[in-house]
């Protein structure tokens, strides 16, 4: 990226620069994945699935997210991202919680929501998806940051939050 400017055109960088950052290896793999994906095609795709991407050079990006060491390059989305102007918390915890655990996150999302804060998980059973649902009953706002990729559910349990939070 440093060399090229942005991601397009690093993408389509020429052979001699590729041969000077990238092992022959490296090189021939990149070479092979071109030759067998169809950008465009997963581009449309993606567009049809209602998924986003904002990379860390573009306004839209998390100013939050950015401060981290190391923050990703880019993002995939889908529905909203959290306001940079509002607060907002993480919230994680047991997947396999008792009762009063439940009771907890419950209280804690709603709370949070009512009172404006975002709230930020990972859509996990247990904690995590408790206190977004929460927040959503009382009308707040929250994002789920998945590992499995934005157009995975998981967990399949999961999914009424999932089609929530991706229509907010």
């Amino acid at each position: 990226l440093e060399l090229c400017g942005d991601a397009r055109e690093a993408y389509c960088a020429s052979e001699k620069l590729w041969r000077q950052i990238v092992s022959e290896k490296h090189y021939q793999a990149i070479q092979e994945a071109k030759r067998n994906w169809d950008v465009q095609g997963k581009y449309e795709q993606m567009l049809q699935e209602g998924i986003s991407f904002v990379t860390e050079r573009e306004e839209e990006y998390p100013g939050r997210l950015a401060g981290i060491p190391e923050p990703p390059y880019g993002l995939f989305y889908r529905g909203s991202l959290p306001v940079e102007q509002q607060p907002a918390v993480a919230v994680i915890g047991a997947r396999d919680c008792s009762e009063y655990g439940r009771y907890v996150a419950g209280e804690m999302g709603r709370e949070l929501g009512r009172n404006g804060i975002q709230v930020i998980s990972g859509m996990a059973r247990g904690v995590d998806g408790i206190s977004q649902r929460g927040a959503l009953e009382v009308g707040g706002q929250s994002f789920g940051v998945l590992g499995s990729g934005v157009d995975v559910c998981y967990p399949a349990g999961n999914r009424s939050l999932y089609e929530k939070l991706i229509s907010e």
